[in-house]
C-alpha cells in the first residue's frame, strides 16, 4: 500500500509526527518565555550600560565643542563685558543641558531587542540564551560588547577628526567672508 495514493492516511501520519516532534521539543514556547529570554539577553548585553556610556560620550562631545569654540573665539571672548560673559555662561548651560537629554532606557532596550530577535525563532532564541549562560557564552557576550565599544571609539575618533577639520575650514571661510577681522 502506498501512502501517496491515500491522502487521508498521509495526513494522519503527518499529524502524528508533528505531535511526537512537539512532545520531544520540551517546554512549549510562549510569548512570556520569549520575553523572559529577551529580558535575560538585554541584561547580559548591558543595554542600560550602553545607554549610559552613550550619554557620557554625548556630554564629552558637548564639552569638547565648547572648548573648540573657546579656542577659536578666545580673542573675542576675552573682550566680553561682565554682562556678556554672564549671557555666554547661560548659553553654555543651555547647550550642556540640551546635550544631556538621555534616551529612555526601556525604549533603547526594546529597540535593541527588536533588532536582535527580529530573525530568530523561539528555538533559536532559547539556544542563544542557554549558550549565554555558559562560560563560553558569557565570554562571547563580553567580547561582542568590547569589540563594539572599540569600534564605536574608532569611528568616533575618525568622525571627530573629520568634523574638527571641517569646522576649522568653515571658521576660516567665515573669517575671510567677514573681512578677516577674526570676529
Amino acid at each position: 500500500m502506498s501512502i501517496s495514493r491515500h491522502p487521508f492516511p498521509a495526513a494522519l501520519v503527518t499529524l502524528a509526527l508533528a505531535a511526537v516532534g512537539a512532545s520531544c521539543a520540551g517546554t512549549p514556547s510562549t510569548p512570556q518565555m520569549r520575553q523572559a529570554y529577551v529580558t535575560e539577553l538585554v541584561h547580559a548585553y548591558d543595554i542600560e550600560g550602553a545607554v549610559n556610556r552613550a550619554q557620557a560620550e554625548a556630554l564629552a562631545d558637548a564639552h569638547r565643542s565648547i572648548e573648540t569654540v573657546r579656542g577659536q573665539y578666545g580673542d573675542v571672548l576675552a573682550r566680553l563685558t561682565a554682562a556678556q560673559k554672564h549671557r555666554l555662561d547661560a548659553a553654555m548651560d543651555r547647550f550642556v543641558s540640551a546635550s544631556r537629554v538621555t534616551p529612555d532606557v526601556n525604549e533603547a532596550e526594546a529597540v535593541w531587542a527588536q533588532g536582535f530577535t527580529e530573525n530568530l525563532t523561539d528555538e533559536d532564541l532559547q539556544r542563544i540564551v542557554e549558550f549565554s549562560r555558559t562560560p563560553a557564552g558569557q565570554a562571547q557576550i563580553a567580547g561582542a560588547r568590547d569589540a563594539a565599544a572599540q569600534l564605536r571609539a574608532y569611528l568616533y575618533q575618525a568622525r571627530s577628526a573629520s568634523v574638527d577639520k571641517a569646522v576649522q575650514q568653515y571658521i576660516a571661510e567665515l573669517r575671510a567672508i567677514a573681512g578677516g577681522t577674526g570676529n
